[in-house]
């Protein structure tokens, strides 16, 4: 389940680089929905950056920058 939310992350990406922020936002979804079913919780911070960069997109940048320090507090090392 870690590489599927890996690619769900990365699928996120690219949608925004293709200015699809809603398809963007449905990734994060199911990032969040797999973490749930999973047993590694921290893995919530694909979910937190996608989302921190679809903030960026639409010029939150506190929003966005609060969610980068989530994410960024939920790294393993």
């Amino acid at each position: 389940m870690k590489w599927q939310r890996r690619a769900l992350y990365y699928k996120g990406r690219a949608y925004l680089i293709l200015d699809s922020v809603e398809e963007a936002q449905k990734a994060a979804d199911d990032i969040e929905e797999l973490v749930e079913k999973g047993t590694n919780k921290k893995d919530i911070r694909y979910a937190h950056h996608l989302l921190g960069l679809m903030e960026l997109k639409r010029k939150n940048n506190d929003k966005a920058v609060d969610l980068f320090k989530k994410a960024v507090s939920l790294l393993p090392y």
